[in-house]
C-alpha cells in the first residue's frame, strides 16, 4: 500500500529530502505571512509588535484593578460544621457535579425534615442498583472561610440513610 500512494519507508528519527520539501514548501509556492492582528506581512499575530504593545498597555491597566484571593483546590471535598455556638462538629460533603440534589445520610443534621409525597429513587454507581429518598428538609451549616464562619442554609436536601457520604450538588 505504501507504493500505491507514493510513500517511501524511512527509518524512524530521520527524514528524506521529499519529507522536508513537503513540509517546508518551495520559495515559489510559499505564501507570505500576514498578521491577522495588524494586517501587515512578514509575521504572525503571536510575534506582532503592535499586538505586543497593545497587550502590554492592557496589562498595565489591569494591574490597578483589585485582585481576588483564590481558594486552594481541595480535591472535591467541602468541609463544613453543623451545630450552634461552640458545639460545632465537622461534617464532610463531597462536591458532586453529577448529583442532581444535595443528599445527606445523617438525620441529626437537619433543622427541619418532611416526608416526600412521592419517594425519589436515586441511581447509584453499582449497575442496576438504586437507593430511595423518602424525606427532604433544610440543613444549617457553618462554612469555615478564611478566618470566618459563614452561616449557610441549604434547602431541599434529601435524606438517604443508606448513602455512604454526604453529597453537595453543583451544576
Amino acid at each position: 500500500k505504501q507504493k500505491e500512494i507514493g510513500i517511501e519507508s524511512v527509518p524512524a528519527g530521520t527524514s528524506s529530502n521529499r519529507d522536508v520539501a513537503a513540509f517546508s514548501g518551495s520559495a515559489k509556492t510559499k505564501k507570505k505571512l500576514q498578521c491577522w492582528a495588524c494586517k501587515q506581512e512578514g509575521h504572525k499575530a503571536d510575534a506582532c509588535p503592535s499586538k505586543k504593545e497593545s497587550d502590554r498597555k492592557k496589562k498595565k491597566k489591569s494591574d490597578n484593578k483589585p485582585k481576588a484571593h483564590l481558594a486552594e483546590e481541595s480535591g472535591g471535598v467541602c468541609f463544613v460544621g453543623v451545630g450552634s455556638g461552640d458545639g460545632l462538629r465537622r461534617v464532610d460533603w463531597f462536591i458532586d457535579s453529577g448529583c442532581s440534589d444535595h443528599i445527606v445520610n445523617d438525620k441529626s443534621l437537619f433543622e427541619s425534615l418532611s416526608p416526600l409525597k412521592c419517594p425519589i429513587e436515586i441511581a447509584i454507581a453499582k449497575d442496576g442498583e438504586s437507593i430511595k429518598a423518602e424525606f427532604s428538609g433544610t440543613v444549617k451549616l457553618f462554612a469555615d472561610v478564611g478566618e470566618k464562619l459563614i452561616d449557610c442554609t441549604v434547602k431541599n436536601v434529601l435524606y438517604v440513610p443508606d448513602l455512604r457520604c454526604n453529597l453537595f450538588s453543583v451544576m
